[in-house]
């Protein structure tokens, strides 16, 4: 029994110290862990203040002049949420021409002018060259033929004018002697004028055609011909030159064909999300994909014949008026809106509703990190860094999220913001910040 109680007690005993330990491992984790977490506290609180002070740099007023830094202030606007939509641009029909000969014959240039080239920009108007007509056999046959038809229909109406004008003296004589009504004698009078206009038709037409025969009778003789210009009908570049300098063509042959690449036509594929707030927009800026610069105003033509199988979207086309590009050497055009190439626009429902924003300069926006950045005059002579959310662009303006509460995030309308040079503030910063560290 003794035994029992004595093996009982050392258990207990056992368990107790055993249990006692595991609590004051515990309690020595939980202090560790509380050291550990005091530490983090104190790093971050010590970063942030850093980061803090990194948001700030200041610049002497002769070295903001020294560097060119340029301020403005950002402006208020009203911002409309946009969606991005695609497109590509294809061959405008409407700016498109085709040059033809008028008349068979032989192909030469403009005096003191070369012949067109692929790729060369003309002006509608312009002289492109010559066509020396050629005036066959069947040309002259025919000539023959309608002049002859021109005489005998001449004397047609020399005889049909003798027995209108005797019909008309005799019924002249007896209405005279009211023996018939004066009607019958009108209604003659009538007809001779009409056989009078009718001669002097075919008089005139017998000329045109013997004049036109001996003309060319006279240049068979002498080795002559005529010669038609080709002229532009309107701008464009030549893309396709069949005609050949010197080449022998007939009547209605294909010489150039014009394609004016300072009118594309773009498809744009809108969402049906667009189209429910009130319809594609009438303008919307668009850019080529390749290129960010380069952007043009769209003008909404009319829908396209078809829908996207796979996104549903409507397409609709957009007519574009590109400036004039002064041409390169050669009297080519630098023009990157070609056809086959993918454009990207920014629409918005006509229906959407605003919201507040601020617009700031092209050149205030720095990229750093994946951040986008702003510097915001905040005294004199020093700056304070932004990260700011783009909403969108304008023209030569980013829109930008309005600042809320005192975050170093976002701009408000009327604050003074670095328009140029503001990487100069990015680098000083920096360096000073590497200086610091080290």
């Amino acid at each position: 029994m003794r035994l029992h109680l004595l093996t009982t007690s050392i258990k207990w005993s056992l368990s107790l110290g055993l249990l006692g330990g595991l609590v004051f491992g515990l309690f020595l984790i939980h202090a560790k862990m509380q050291a550990e977490r005091a530490e983090e506290e104190g790093g971050e609180k010590a970063g942030a203040q850093t980061q803090s002070r990194a948001n700030f740099v200041s610049l002497e007023e002769d070295e903001a002049e020294r560097y060119g830094l340029k301020t403005e202030p950002a402006r208020s606007v009203r911002w409309y949420p946009r969606v991005s939509v695609y497109g590509r641009i294809i061959a405008n029909p409407q700016a498109t021409a085709e040059v033809r000969s008028p008349f068979a014959g032989t192909l030469r240039a403009a005096s003191g002018k070369s012949w067109p080239t692929l790729g060369q920009r003309v002006r509608a108007g312009q002289t492109l060259g010559w066509v020396d007509v050629r005036v066959g056999p069947e040309v002259r046959l025919d000539l023959q033929n309608k002049l002859a038809d021109a005489r005998i229909r001449q004397r047609g109406a020399e005889e049909e004018i003798k027995i209108e004008q005797e019909r008309a003296d005799s019924l002249r004589r007896v209405t005279s002697q009211e023996i018939i009504s004066r009607a019958e004698l009108d209604a003659a009078l009538i007809h001779l004028a009409q056989a009078k206009t009718q001669l002097a038709t075919a008089k005139a037409s017998a000329g045109l055609w013997r004049k036109a025969l001996e003309e060319v009778e006279r240049r068979k003789e002498d080795g002559s011909s005529w010669s038609q210009p080709l002229t532009a009908p309107a701008d464009g570049e030549v893309t396709d030159l069949p005609g050949r300098l010197g080449m022998s063509v007939e009547t209605g042959s294909p010489i150039l064909v014009l394609v004016d690449f300072l009118r594309p036509l773009v498809r744009l594929d809108i969402p049906p999300e667009i189209l429910a707030l009130g319809g594609p927009p009438s303008q919307c800026r668009m850019q080529i994909a390749e290129c960010r610069m380069q952007n043009a105003l769209g003008s909404l033509a009319g829908p396209a014949p078809r829908v996207d199988t796979t996104s549903q979207f409507i397409s609709y086309w957009y007519e574009i008026n590109l400036a004039p590009v002064p041409p390169r050497s050669g009297g080519t055009t630098s023009a990157l809106w070609r056809p086959g190439m993918q454009v990207t626009a920014e629409v918005r429902g006509a229906e959407a509703a605003a919201r507040p924003a601020v617009a700031v300069p092209a050149g205030a926006v720095l990229y750093h990190e994946g951040r986008s950045l702003v510097y915001v005059r905040i005294g004199p002579e020093k700056f304070q860094r932004r990260e700011v959310h783009l909403l969108g662009q304008e023209g030569d303006r980013w829109i930008v999220s309005v600042r809320r509460g005192n975050l170093p995030i976002g701009v408000a309308a009327e604050e003074v913001v670095v328009s140029r040079q503001a990487q100069v503030l990015l680098s000083k910063e920096f360096l000073a910040g590497s200086a610091d560290n080290d």
